[in-house]
């Protein structure tokens, strides 16, 4: 299931909670961000991803904030603009 195939099926997504071990980033990588007002999550360092990437993703859309200041694993909140 994409991001995008949950907006066309649903419309406009209030709220998202994501924890899925580092499936997040392929997730989230979606022009369907923008549509997501809420996303509360855990983010992981799988792959070479870090706690930048995830910012990156979601930063033309959402102000981010991160739980902890490591760059392993760790919680977020992103709340569109």
């Amino acid at each position: 299931v994409s991001l995008a195939s949950l907006v066309i099926e649903y419309g406009p997504i209030a709220w998202c909670k994501i924890d899925c071990e580092g499936g997040e980033f392929a997730f989230l990588d979606s022009p369907a961000i923008g549509d997501v007002v809420y996303i509360i999550g855990e983010w992981h360092s799988v792959r070479g991803h870090t706690r930048a990437d995830l910012r990156v993703l979601l930063d033309a859309t959402h102000d981010v904030t991160f739980d902890r200041g490591d760059d392993s694993t760790g919680g977020f909140l992103a709340v569109r603009r």
